[in-house]
């Protein structure tokens, strides 16, 4: 199993912005968050940079410095994906990064019991809604699961601006 400092920073990251029920603290920004771990984790490993005076991309664009695998699916992906917008601006990286990283976060880290997960009791909505992905043992013994659900019919509840 991997150590805490060789996991992904959106990893580590997804386990911080999880509350004690296993609701993610800013459930609409979520995705945009863990993109941004990704493109600083690839930052880290020199993978990617920021491109100064001179290089083959304008200057501030997201520069790939290296597509040499880094040994991990998900960063592995997010490299291809980052390649694909080479040139960019950062901020027109991190949509596209976003895209399904919080739910391949979530499998992941369950499935290396970071976190744990229980669909029993919730909804089967397809949009995901339906999944509860509450602390493990780094809040201490595992209780019950809990379930992440809706309350109630109506629209998924968005926190006040």
């Amino acid at each position: 199993m991997m150590n805490e400092q060789h996991r992904p920073l959106c990893e580590q990251l997804m386990v911080l912005l999880l509350t004690d029920d296993g609701k993610p603290v800013a459930a609409t920004t979520t995705g945009y968050l863990l993109a941004g771990a990704l493109l600083a984790d690839l930052v880290v490993r020199g993978r990617v940079d920021l491109a100064g005076p001179g290089e083959a991309v304008p200057t501030g664009g997201v520069l790939v410095r290296s597509l040499m695998p880094t040994g991990d699916d998900l960063l592995d992906d997010a490299l291809e994906r980052v390649r694909r917008r080479e040139g960019g601006r950062p901020s027109s990286v991190i949509r596209p990064l976003s895209k399904g990283t919080r739910s391949a976060v979530l499998e992941r880290s369950t499935a290396a019991g970071v976190v744990g997960a229980s669909t029993e009791g919730c909804s089967d909505s397809p949009s995901g809604y339906g999944r509860r992905f509450p602390c493990g043992p780094r809040r201490g013994p595992a209780g019950p699961c809990k379930r992440w659900s809706r309350a109630g019919p109506g629209p998924i509840p968005r926190p006040p601006c």
